[in-house]
């Protein structure tokens, strides 16, 4: 076998890279450290671009499999990646986008073959193509970053792909303009094309410890998000409290609605604690029913609960309260044997101007402590001094 060049040298370090990066996406999958479709997807575009780098120097000095091959694949595993980035964020699958892409792969090709256009004409191609499935990778998938991991995270996210279209890009209108110095083998061991391999090298390695804090952040965010989470109800629980505290204390006159299911301790005892927890899913169901779009419900703890309504004056929050009353006492849990009658007690208060949540939440149990003494299944609205925060 020939003596590599510096050049050769690079690609075989490339696809080297590459593989290691698969085989490290494929431990995290197999570890379940990291999502197993876009992982899968990450995988599969590593080894797609392993053989890439690796064909020009198997292949040399054949220009089809040393070069054609590998620039009319390389858009294909950009387009893995991208993929895998829009199942990572939720997004709708475009696939007739991807499909475009690919057709327009294999068009250059057949032309390019009628034409007997030579190396210019794959650098172009497979860098025009390649720079575009980053670019619009990174307008896909930005609007999502930016909501579940805010505005730094979705710069972290996209702006290797963009770093990379734009390397890509370059590279397109250099073997356009100058194709004597941009538009040779992989292979050659010409400045332009050790510069252009070292450069991707490095963003190569960018780009993966981006996939990877990208999945680590959404992994803490998730985190985050389940512990301001009641795990029974999927409700807030006090320490979502605060977040929700946050977010309407400013739109006044803001409600506070403490409820209590009544009795429930006999529920348990008769039933058992499975249908217990059944009985507070429904509550908790019920009252996300019962809520607007922009108001807070909070599992206290137990059997109690806390609605925050925004812009609810004092009569409007008994009325609510009411309602809410009215559609536990109408609505039992549905179980195998039969129904099981379900009443709350509630307890009103209503803030005027803008405080700390204990005053509220102080006033609002008062009045839930008046309800349940004074029979249950009812609603009591507290003193306004009570209720002011």
């Amino acid at each position: 076998m020939a003596r590599l060049n510096f050049a050769e040298l690079l690609l075989v370090l490339v696809a080297s890279q590459q593989l290691l990066a698969a085989v490290i996406w494929l431990l995290a999958v197999r570890l379940r450290v990291a999502p197993r479709v876009p992982s899968l997807h990450w995988v599969a575009a590593s080894a797609w671009v392993a053989v890439c780098a690796g064909l020009p120097v198997l292949m040399a000095p054949d220009p089809w499999y040393g070069f054609g091959l590998p620039a009319l694949l390389l858009p294909g595993a950009l387009i893995l990646t991208r993929l895998g980035l829009e199942i990572l964020f939720r997004q709708p699958r475009r696939d007739g986008e991807h499909l475009f892409v690919i057709l327009l792969a294999l068009g250059g090709a057949a032309l390019g073959f009628l034409l007997g256009a030579g190396e210019r004409w794959w650098h172009v191609q497979a860098s025009l193509l390649s720079a575009a499935s980053l670019l619009r990778g990174a307008a896909c998938v930005h609007g999502a970053a930016r909501r579940e991991l805010g505005l730094r995270g979705a710069r972290l996210v996209c702006w290797p792909l963009v770093l990379m279209a734009l390397l890509f890009g370059g590279r397109g209108l250099g073997a356009w303009l100058q194709p004597e110095h941009f538009a040779q083998a992989m292979t050659a061991d010409s400045p332009s094309n050790i510069a252009l391999l070292m450069a991707y090298l490095s963003m190569s390695v960018l780009f993966h410890v981006m996939l990877s804090l990208t999945v680590a952040l959404r992994l803490v965010g998730k985190l985050q998000q389940l512990s301001r989470l009641d795990p029974l109800t999927g409700l807030s629980n006090r320490r979502g409290l605060e977040e929700r505290w946050v977010s309407l204390r400013h739109r006044l006159p803001l409600a506070a609605l403490a409820v209590d299911a009544d009795h429930f301790k006999q529920v348990n005892d008769r039933h058992g604690h499975a249908v217990g927890d059944q009985a507070l899913q429904h509550l908790a169901e019920l009252m996300r029913r019962s809520v607007r779009s922009g108001d807070g419900v909070v599992r206290l703890g137990g059997e109690e609960f806390l609605l925050l309504l925004a812009h609810t004056d004092p009569e409007q929050a008994r009325q609510r309260a009411e309602q809410l009353r009215a559609l536990v006492v109408g609505s039992p849990l549905r179980l195998d044997e039969g129904e099981l009658a379900l009443t709350v007690s509630i307890g009103v208060a209503v803030a005027s101007s803008v405080g700390p949540p204990g005053p509220l939440i102080s006033a609002a149990d008062a009045a839930l402590y008046e309800a349940k003494r004074s029979g249950r299944n009812r609603v009591v609205l507290g003193a306004l001094q009570e209720a002011r925060s």
